[in-house]
């Protein structure tokens, strides 16, 4: 919080200056510049890039765009989290499928990541 409070502190001064985009680019960008580093206090490992990412976000798009399958914007969350999940963090994943096993199923954990349908997104 400390540096996001930071981030917005400066863009004020650069708004103050003159600088007004680069003040509304850290403005929008202070939440998400500092995500992996909250992820990090709790305790969540981050890959150090994202091509693990990239790679499940196309394996959830396939899945997503076949003729046949229809996905709900909640199903394609929780498939996206699962996948997430597993490789990200491998304990939580197994702690979940054994709690599902078991019969005392869990929420899914909450990335951070948020799924949209395209109508949606372009309305934004």
């Amino acid at each position: 919080q400390q540096t996001t409070k930071e981030f917005r502190r400066l863009a004020s001064r650069l708004l103050n200056s003159g600088y007004w985009r680069t003040a509304s680019l850290l403005r929008r960008m202070s939440d998400q510049v500092t995500t992996f580093a909250s992820l990090a206090v709790q305790g969540i490992a981050v890959p150090w890039n994202s091509n693990v990412v990239e790679r499940l976000m196309g394996t959830v798009s396939k899945r997503t765009k076949h003729k046949w399958m229809s996905w709900t914007t909640q199903g394609s969350q929780g498939l996206l989290t699962l996948l997430v999940t597993r490789v990200v963090e491998p304990r939580t994943h197994e702690q979940f499928w054994r709690r599902k096993l078991y019969g005392r199923l869990s929420p899914l954990p909450n990335l951070g990541i948020e799924v949209t349908r395209l109508a949606e997104a372009a309305g934004s």
